[in-house]
């Protein structure tokens, strides 16, 4: 399972709709020999799914939204959780 590269199965013709997460899981699978955190490895997925393959519709919320959601929630416990990668 883990040998080659990652395969993909789709049922949609336009590759475009696709695209985003085949760019993500390659680069999964690129990193997968390193031994990072979980979150690390999904981070630098995500980051390079947006650089590469940008999103066609307007996003979820703005990044300034998401820092205020993300201070909101986040507080010393949860994330010493997280970075110890134990949440």
């Amino acid at each position: 399972m883990n040998d080659g590269c990652s395969h993909f199965v789709t049922m949609e013709s336009n590759l475009q709709v696709f695209e985003p997460t085949i760019v993500h899981e390659m680069t999964r699978c690129l990193a997968s020999h390193l031994s990072l955190p979980a979150w690390l490895t999904e981070g630098i997925a995500v980051n390079m799914q947006r650089r590469l393959s940008p999103p066609q519709s307007p996003e979820l919320f703005t990044p300034q939204q998401m820092h205020a959601k993300h201070q909101a929630y986040w507080n010393p416990d949860l994330i010493q959780e997280f970075w110890s990668g134990k949440s």
